[in-house]
């Protein structure tokens, strides 16, 4: 298994959304994964801030994805989105994936990163943990029916 990452392209999107739509209950719009893969996953927006996605490929499988927001001025980065497929997950793709992130954040001068998850959702919780990363605070009912826990992780 040789794992590389690299910035998401077109023909990347049918797959990310098959990710996307059994990774969470309710999915994100597929529009954005669209949007991104056409800026070559580099999305520049107003102020001192960009969106980024980038791909895991997997000996020419799309594995994962992860989805980030940078904001320069505030020296703070937003983990939007990160899934992997469920026929590689417990490999240490996601590990993988976030060691990647909050080292490039960093070599950014990137101070902070926060993230919002589904209280449920105990296996992201223990891997956020085992990366560093503290419970914040809680938004309630930021999912409906189910509150967000928000970690973050400080440089």
């Amino acid at each position: 298994m040789m794992p590389t990452l690299r910035y998401v392209a077109n023909h990347d999107v049918e797959k990310i959304i098959a990710i996307e739509s059994e990774s969470f209950p309710k999915p994100s719009d597929k529009e954005v994964f669209w949007i991104l893969a056409s800026c070559e996953g580099r999305m520049k927006l107003r102020g001192d801030r960009a969106i980024f996605m980038q791909v895991i490929d997997v000996d020419g499988e799309i594995a994962g994805y992860v989805v980030w927001e940078e904001n320069n001025q505030d020296r703070a980065a937003h983990l939007m989105n990160i899934a992997i497929d469920s026929s590689f997950r417990r490999k240490g793709l996601a590990t993988l994936l976030l060691v990647y992130l909050f080292d490039r954040i960093k070599s950014n001068g990137i101070q902070t990163c926060i993230l919002e998850v589904r209280e449920s959702n105990q296996a992201a919780i223990a891997l956020y943990r085992s990366l560093g990363m503290k419970l914040t605070s809680r938004h309630l009912a930021y999912y409906g029916e189910e509150d967000a826990l928000i970690y973050s992780i400080h440089f």
